[in-house]
């Protein structure tokens, strides 16, 4: 049509349609930059690229959230895993009255609240734990007033059950900016005031868009989604292309000509019985006009387009494809470790920023509920996310044991403080008033005049010995009670009650023995008593030694303290143990149940070394 022919409604419509184009056209030139090459078109308006933008996604679909954690196990591990990972190893707890704060926790099943509240947060942008508490839960709340016992219970809502009332969008210096003055709970018509609510966040969102949230975060799951439906899209594909991945042809004279004239039936019937007969008993018969063949799908390059999604989805989430899939690292020399130290790092800010606001609420009114006051001491540290196994546990006790010793050498602490750092990590069980005694002993000798490094011949202490070696050991006085216990596991043979003991020290490198002053530990008549229960173990030792293993404080230390003299000691660490028998006959030691009684030890007995105290070992 030509332009005399145009309406003037049609103009109008042309002249806006021209506008528009020029205004993108400037808005395309003043946004872009880079090469341009106006023969190719690449950077112009005639780019396809140019074109592209982004759109804003749906913040409030949450019945599409909801069908994706329900029906798909890959969205449901994209939310939980993380959650399940911030929380499942919880936290220490650093002040008085810690126990009874841990028993307030287990009680209010706080560390499942706070996973709970964390995956929905995960879920749907946001969730709230509701502290249920003797106040007017109209009334913003007073933790200061909590009472002992106050906090009856903790419920975890979502943020799509918590209808917000009179948002705050004004008073930048209320702590409730951007968030509601009041909450409703779904088919609920009661008021409650935020306060009462500790909120737990999602991802985070820019200011603007915060306000369609009623001030709470976004979904994790939501940015990722059309991730999640592409993967299960081409599992879904290639679980399709596996249905057709053998396909049986037959080719037949003279079918068409059959087809023509009515034969349907017939041939539908002949080669369903074909089928039928190669599946049942493995036998295709043809006619001599008919030929067979199959056609095999070629599926080698699915594999690497599946596991290229698997590493998109992925990064996408946020989760490492070990954890995600539960799939070994690749490559050669590929432990995974630098994925999961790039997760925990990840987690570690999360927690701090997602997970901390919310369970520092939750402890101003927890502590009070379960003390009857605040601890101004009050604190805590996230365990790590991964508990080490025993061989690095044994390796960082061994590694502080001896930077205990170097500093106590030193004089830079004392031995009641390494046994007070000891045990507030509860690596031992030392007696409160044995320390006190200690500490009172050392501040007696703290400003004693220090020893001469070189002393006169004729001022050499009366004190010293003619170094030699030492045998220190511990009778045991229940000796009978383990014979029994020996007995009753079906061990025929055991030494014989005067032999039972539990060695201390043997140095065969000599040592002055006056210097091994006195036990600390030990009782009123010089003995040791070693508390039922604690970690015991049965081993098999050299030359066919079945020994019972336990731990004892008092003659770990002991030994120590016969270390610092000069004692030698011919094995890696020392383990308190009781010999029961050389000869274990056809008793499976591995089953062996460990005796869990009380062990009653004498007085320190001090011997020289005996080189062939093996023969005379006896057993009855």
């Amino acid at each position: 049509m030509s332009k005399k022919g145009l309406v003037p409604a049609d103009k109008k419509l042309g002249k806006a349609l021209v506008r528009a184009a020029q205004k993108h056209e400037a808005q395309i030139k003043s946004s872009s930059d880079g090469l341009v090459n106006v023969v190719s078109g690449l950077g112009t308006q005639k780019a396809k690229r140019s074109h592209n933008q982004f759109q804003y996604g749906f913040l409030n679909d949450f019945q599409q959230l909801d069908a994706a954690y329900q029906t798909s196990w890959l969205a449901r591990a994209i939310v939980d895993y993380p959650a399940e990972d911030m929380t499942r190893e919880w936290r220490t707890l650093k002040c008085d009255d810690a126990d009874v704060i841990r028993a307030e926790e287990d009680r209010l099943q706080l560390p499942a609240m706070v996973s709970e509240a964390t995956s929905w947060a995960r879920l749907y942008g946001g969730a709230g734990i509701l502290m249920l508490t003797n106040q007017d839960l109209t009334k913003p709340l007073k933790p200061e007033k909590i009472k002992k016992g106050d906090l009856y219970r903790l419920l975890v809502i979502d943020r799509f059950d918590m209808t917000a009332m009179d948002l705050n969008q004004t008073n930048i210096l209320a702590a409730n900016y951007l968030q509601p003055e009041f909450y409703t709970i779904a088919a609920g018509a009661q008021m409650i005031h935020w306060t009462h609510f500790a909120r737990f966040a999602g991802a985070k969102l820019p200011r603007r868009q915060r306000a369609q949230t009623q001030g709470w975060g976004d979904s994790e799951l939501r940015k990722c989604l059309d991730d999640v439906m592409d993967m299960v899209a081409s599992k879904d594909g290639i679980a399709e292309l596996m249905q057709e991945a053998n396909v049986d042809i037959i080719k037949r004279v003279g079918l068409s000509d059959e087809l023509a004239s009515d034969q349907d039936d017939a041939i539908t019937a002949r080669y369903a019985l074909f089928s039928m007969m190669k599946s049942s008993i493995n036998l295709a018969l043809l006619d001599d006009e008919e030929t067979y063949d199959r056609k095999t799908l070629d599926l080698s390059g699915v594999a690497p387009v599946l596991d290229l999604l698997m590493t998109w989805i992925a990064g996408a989430a946020g989760i490492p494809v070990t954890r995600l899939f539960g799939e070994s690292a690749k490559g050669l020399g590929n432990d995974g470790q630098g994925d999961d130290t790039n997760y925990y790092n990840h987690l570690s800010s999360r927690r701090l920023t997602q997970i901390d606001p919310g369970l520092r609420q939750l402890d101003e009114v927890m502590v009070r509920s379960a003390t009857g006051h605040w601890l101004d001491d009050f604190n805590y540290v996230w365990n790590p996310f991964k508990q080490p196994d025993a061989v690095q546990i044994a390796a960082a006790n061994k590694a502080k044991a001896e930077t205990d010793m170097l500093y106590k050498d030193g004089g830079v602490v004392t031995t009641s403080q390494i046994q007070r750092r000891l045990q507030a990590e509860e690596l031992y069980q030392f007696d409160d008033e044995k320390i006190e005694a200690l500490e009172a002993d050392e501040d007696l000798t703290m400003f004693n005049d220090p020893v001469d490094d070189e002393p006169d011949a004729d001022k050499k202490s009366t004190s010293d010995a003619a170094p030699a070696p030492l045998y220190v050991f511990r009778p045991v006085l229940n000796a009978d009670d383990l014979i029994n216990w020996a007995k009753a596991q079906g061990f025929t043979q055991t030494l014989p009650a005067d032999d039972l003991h539990v060695t201390v020290a043997f140095s065969k490198s000599p040592v002055d023995w006056m210097k091994a002053g006195e036990a600390y530990s030990s009782r009123d008549d010089g003995g040791v008593t070693v508390r039922p229960g604690g970690p015991r173990m049965i081993e098999q030792f050299g030359e066919g030694a079945v020994v019972l293993a336990f731990n004892s404080s008092d003659l770990s230390w002991r030994h120590m303290s016969l270390r610092e003299i000069g004692a030698s000691w011919d094995y890696p660490e020392y383990q308190p143990h009781i010999t029961i028998t050389y000869n274990s006959g056809d008793v499976d030691v591995s089953k062996v149940e460990p005796y869990r009684g009380q062990i009653v030890l004498g007085p320190e007995v001090f011997k020289p070394i005996k080189q062939n105290w093996k023969a005379d070992v006896s057993e009855e």
